[in-house]
């Protein structure tokens, strides 16, 4: 694997050459599809920045909620495994009830369910972040 360019950064380029010298020579229907296509770089290339950290976040969160332990987890297919798997635990425990109580845990996951939107959104909108906000 190359240290540089990295797939963020490739990504980045090839957005940049679309946008910049693509795009203004793209009409009709065909731009709104470049744009699109634009709009999916962008996405890419956050999600490939922010993810493993929000997944990072995301489990020790649902840790908390769940009262399990820190796993050892190593890559990121193994650890978007692992936010799965405890994501399927929450389910199961809200099915239950076991956050029907509101002053203990549901204050708790709501904050956890917040967090995560917020997160989701830092990735695949941020601009309608930035308008819940106030920016």
């Amino acid at each position: 694997m190359q240290d540089r360019p990295t797939s963020s950064e490739l990504l980045q380029v090839a957005r940049d050459a679309l946008v910049q010298d693509l795009l203004p020579e793209i009409t009709g229907e065909k731009r709104y599809v470049a744009l699109m296509v634009a709009n999916a770089l962008a996405i890419l290339g956050r999600d490939l920045e922010s993810d493993a950290a929000f997944l990072k976040k995301e489990m020790k969160r649902l840790q908390g909620l769940l009262g399990t332990s820190l796993p050892e987890v190593e890559g990121h297919d193994a650890l978007r495994a692992e936010v799965e798997r405890l994501n399927r635990q929450l389910v199961a425990k809200i099915r239950a009830g076991a956050f029907d109580e509101p002053e203990a845990a549901c204050p708790r996951l709501q904050a956890h369910l917040l967090a995560t939107t917020h997160e989701k959104l830092a990735t695949s909108n941020p601009k309608a972040l930035r308008k819940q906000n106030g920016v």
